[in-house]
């Protein structure tokens, strides 16, 4: 594992899917120095990392995306580039279908929380009841769906490949 110590942690085999995993590697930085002492921050900061995350897989399979695109779009569109998609899995594989439709979920309820709980946002009231182990569950939600995009495009027998040969 690299990067992280109570926050995301990702292999290093994903991180080398990537070019240039600097921004991906700033963001875990940003989480190991947060979950603890700032879960708000470390809410933020897993959107964060989702959203880089998956407009770095989308630039790297030379796909654009608007640069006003939300989380969500993002997260499918990634999906989709890689092959992953629910709706790409065959019938024969419901629970894989299934998991990668959760992975959907899961990356939009860690941006609806960093909406209502995290800092970007000028509130009104700070949000008392956000705890690290709120973070710890925004953060590791964050970690799976990401590992999972990397790993897969490290994967030289994924199959975004395959649709391309």
């Amino acid at each position: 594992m690299r990067i992280g110590r109570a926050g995301a942690k990702l292999t290093e085999h994903a991180l080398n899917a990537l070019p240039d995993p600097q921004s991906i590697q700033d963001h875990l930085r940003r989480l190991g120095d947060s979950v603890d002492t700032d879960p708000r921050l470390a809410v933020s900061t897993a959107k964060a990392l989702i959203e880089s995350t998956a407009k770095c897989v989308l630039t790297a399979r030379g796909q654009s995306y608007a640069r006003a695109a939300k989380v969500p779009a993002l997260v499918k569109a990634a999906q989709v580039s890689l092959g992953l998609a629910p709706k790409s899995v065959s019938d024969e594989d419901r629970a894989l279908r299934q998991a990668l439709q959760s992975l959907i979920t899961l990356t939009q309820s860690v941006t609806e929380l960093r909406n209502s709980v995290g800092i970007d946002h000028g509130a009104e009231e700070v949000p008392r009841w956000v705890r690290p182990r709120h973070a710890r569950l925004v953060v590791g939600a964050a970690q799976v769906w990401c590992q999972l995009m990397l790993e897969t495009l490290a994967d030289p027998d994924a199959p975004w490949r395959h649709s391309e040969a």
